[in-house]
């Protein structure tokens, strides 16, 4: 209703790399959950037995404006595993096997970013335009071009606004694995990238 729910390009690195990184212990366990069980409920009738479910069977639930409200969870638990996940490895730095560390630091990046690459080179594979609105345009094939080329150019704008910032929460973090930057500094450039990214 109001445009999608957003929570920055390297919260979501960093929210598989602690992941990856942090041993599987409840608080882990249970933050990677919530955030797996919001989006699935924030897919409505996409995801349409466990909507069905919530919406009759849990108290209030059926009071949400909007099945996306559901992503405030999200919003919430991934930026903690995050930073629990930067903070598990600054305070178990000199005990981590650093090779290690590295392959799930290139992992955790490298999944957005090939997902961004997608975006970049074929901006389709997302989609564009739904059935519903190219039966509706169907009559009016200059609208039709015109809406799919705004949206392919969005999608392809947008993936490589979120690769430049991923790469650039890569090399801050490549960085502090190397040692070529002290903690504090990593986490404050980290902070001011997500900030950025997120203004």
């Amino acid at each position: 209703t109001n445009g999608p729910v957003y929570v920055g390009a390297i919260i979501c690195a960093l929210f598989i790399f602690a992941f990856l990184l942090t041993p599987r212990k409840p608080m882990t366990i249970a933050l990677v959950a919530l955030t797996i069980l919001s989006v699935a409920l924030a897919l409505g009738r996409n995801f349409s037995w466990l909507t069905d479910l919530m919406v009759y069977h849990f108290p209030l639930y059926n009071k949400f404006r909007a099945v996306e409200s559901i992503l405030v969870i999200a919003e919430f638990t991934m930026p903690l595993l995050a930073v629990l996940g930067i903070k598990y490895l600054t305070d178990n730095r000199a005990n981590l096997d650093w090779k290690n560390v590295s392959r799930k630091l290139y992992i955790a990046f490298g999944i957005p970013m090939a997902i961004c690459a997608l975006g970049i080179l074929a901006p389709g594979a997302f989609g564009a335009v739904t059935p519903q609105e190219g039966a509706a345009l169907a009559q009016y094939p200059e609208f039709y071009t015109l809406i799919e080329s705004l949206r392919l150019g969005m999608v392809r704008s947008d993936s490589l606004r979120s690769f430049v910032f991923l790469a650039l929460g890569l090399i801050v973090m490549w960085s502090y694995l190397k040692s070529k930057l002290k903690a504090n500094l990593c986490m404050l450039s980290l902070a001011a990238l997500v900030l950025i990214d997120l203004y």
